[in-house]
Formats: structure tokens, C-alpha cells, sequence
């Protein structure tokens, strides 16, 4: 007789089910069938499989990091944050209708938020927040405030002049700077946090400044451009101006004046076109050189030129794009296919 594969004992998987914190309360089901046993962690009843179970998985769902949410202990965590449930659990991140029990107020968090340490109540978050605030500005009052002669005693090592009485730290107070004369207005505590004093004059040798509208305005129109309306006090933002020399308006930038781009597009393009237009002598020879005697004073490659045929006498207006590509009197070149298909014609016929 054929001996067959010997059974495991069954206390085997009991003694792997103890070891990984589960008390069996039924017998061994077998390897693949949910077997009922109590987690001695959490004291719930759950259905592990003995295979899971032996790979080190699928212990217990409630205590996995992905475990569901019970909703007994989703509203004990609702009401440890000051929130009485009015509806059954929705879900982790759902809104759950809940009445605040400090204020009364009918608040929508989510079980999730809370869990992170989020409050759950709107108007109490604002309430604390604006205490917070309060207790913030009283402490600050409590600070020893600096007086006005040792506040321009220092304002002094800045190269500073005040111009008025000082109004505290955060005030701003108008000063003359020493160095460039001009008036401006700072903050001590920006002097103290190492800002500089005027604005208007370069950090550092070849560094950005900040122009007054005064000395702006002279460069618009140093640039030939009237300005329309205030210096902004941006270089990069367009500044509507009117053209003296054309008399449109443009919006160019002060940065751009400053970099020599030029302010008006029309001139530019003007000032471009000329630079690039023939001289009216050599234009002139080019059509004598075609055949064609100038009537009038050139104007531009693409402008028909009335010129007069030194063949045959008619008046023509070709471009002087066109005589440069070869074309010429359009009377001479007529003539000059109808001889070509009188002799092709004959030349058909014989």
C-alpha cells in the first residue's frame, strides 16, 4: 500500500497564529480559508488566512496602515476636537456636518483634517487667531520704545538729516540724504536691518538706481518723446509718450531709453528705410542704362518712376526693382513679341 503525503499537525498553524498575535477561536479551516481569531492587540475578531498569515500579511485590517476608519472611533476623535457629529461617518476626507460645541456654529470638516490637527471650527480658528494677534501687539507695546533724539542720533550714522519728529520704528519718516541732497522717506528698522538709506542712489559702482520723476521725464524727452502721463516709478513698464519728431504716440520704456533702443517704432523704421535707400544717382544711371530717361526725382525701389523710353519715346513707369530684374519699356517689350510670333508663325507655316 502506497503511503500517502503526511498531514501537518495541526498545532502548527496555532502556534504561527499565537506568534503573530492571534488566538485562534475556531479550528484550523485550512491554509487558504479565512480562519476566525481575535488580534490580542486591538481585541477584535478578524478573519486571517494561515497563508497571509505565515508571509507576515494580512494580520489584522484594522490595525493595517491602510485600515479603515471605524466610525465609532472617528466620532470620539470628532468630539475630542470639540465637534458633535450630525450625520453617520462619510468617509475620511468627505466634509461631516458637525455642530461646534464652543460656539454652536454648524461646521463641514473632514475626519482627516482633523486627525492631522486641523481645527475643525471656522469662526473659533479666527476668533484665536485674532487673540493671537492681540497678545502679539501687546507684547510689542510692552517692548522699550527709542526716543526721538537717540533715533536721529542714529539716523545721523546713515547720512540721514531728519525733517520731522520720529514716528516710531515701523513709521515712515522724511529725511534728507546727505549725500545726493534729496528728500526721502525710510523706516529705522530697515536701517537697521542693513536696507540702505536712499533709493535713489546706485548700491554699488555700476548698480541700479532709482529714478526720481523729475530727472525721468528729462530723459524722455532728451529722447525726443513728450510724457502723457506720471513716471510710474517702474523702468521696465511702458510709458505712454507722444513723438516730437513724428507726432504719435508710443509707449516706450525708461529702461529702454537708458539701453539707447530708441522710444518711437515709426522714426525707427523711417530712419532705417533711409539708411538703406539707393542713392538717387546711381538709381538714375541704372535706368539710363536700361534705356529710360528719369522724369522725376527718385523716391524708393518699390515707387514707380515715370521715365520716358530713349527708343521709342513713350512714357513708362517701371520700379527700379523691376529695370534691376531685368524688365524695361513695356511698349519696346510688346513690340518685341509680336515680331517673335510673326517670325514663328511663318516659320509654322513653311
Amino acid at each position: 500500500m502506497a503511503m500517502g503525503r503526511p498531514r501537518k499537525d495541526p498545532r502548527d498553524p496555532v502556534v504561527i497564529m499565537r506568534a503573530a498575535g492571534l488566538e485562534p477561536l475556531e479550528p484550523y479551516p485550512g491554509a487558504g480559508t479565512p480562519w476566525c481569531c481575535r488580534h490580542e492587540a486591538c481585541g477584535r475578531e478578524v478573519k486571517a488566512r494561515y497563508s497571509n498569515v505565515k508571509r507576515g500579511v494580512g494580520i489584522c485590517r484594522w490595525c493595517a496602515p491602510n485600515a479603515p476608519v471605524d466610525a465609532e472611533d472617528a466620532a470620539a476623535l470628532m468630539r475630542t476636537a470639540g465637534l458633535e457629529p450630525l450625520e453617520p461617518y462619510p468617509g475620511t476626507d468627505t466634509p461631516w456636518p458637525c455642530r461646534c460645541t464652543a460656539c454652536g456654529a454648524t461646521v463641514t470638516p473632514t475626519h482627516g483634517s482633523i486627525k492631522q490637527g486641523q481645527g475643525g471650527c471656522g469662526p473659533c480658528g479666527r476668533k484665536k487667531a485674532g487673540a493671537g494677534i492681540s497678545q502679539a501687539w501687546a507684547r510689542r507695546r510692552e517692548l522699550p520704545r527709542t526716543d526721538g533724539e537717540q533715533a536721529a542720533e542714529e539716523l545721523q550714522t546713515f547720512g540721514l538729516t531728519p525733517l520731522e519728529s520720529y514716528p516710531g520704528p515701523a513709521g515712515l519718516w522724511a529725511c534728507r540724504h546727505d549725500t545726493c541732497g534729496r528728500d526721502v522717506e525710510i523706516r529705522l528698522h530697515n536701517l537697521h536691518r542693513g536696507l540702505r538709506a536712499c533709493p535713489y542712489c546706485p548700491p554699488a559702482p555700476g548698480g541700479r538706481r532709482r529714478w526720481p520723476p523729475d530727472e525721468a521725464e528729462a530723459l524722455m524727452r532728451a529722447a525726443g518723446l513728450e510724457p502723457l502721463e506720471p513716471y510710474s516709478g517702474r523702468r521696465q513698464q511702458a510709458w505712454r509718450c507722444r513723438c516730437t519728431g513724428c507726432g504719435r504716440e508710443t509707449l516706450p520704456s525708461l529702461g529702454g531709453i537708458l539701453a539707447e533702443q530708441g522710444g518711437c517704432r515709426h522714426c525707427a523704421d523711417v530712419r532705417a528705410a533711409e539708411a538703406r535707400k539707393t542713392d538717387p544717382e546711381v538709381a538714375a544711371a541704372d535706368m539710363r542704362a536700361a534705356g529710360l530717361e528719369p522724369l522725376e526725382p527718385y523716391a524708393t525701389s518699390m515707387t514707380p518712376w515715370r521715365c520716358r523710353c530713349t527708343t521709342c519715346g513713350s512714357e513708362v513707369s517701371p520700379t527700379l526693382m523691376k529695370i534691376r530684374t531685368g524688365g524695361g519699356c513695356r511698349f519696346c517689350a510688346s513690340a518685341v513679341t509680336g515680331k517673335v510670333c510673326r517670325v514663328v508663325g511663318c516659320a509654322s507655316r513653311v
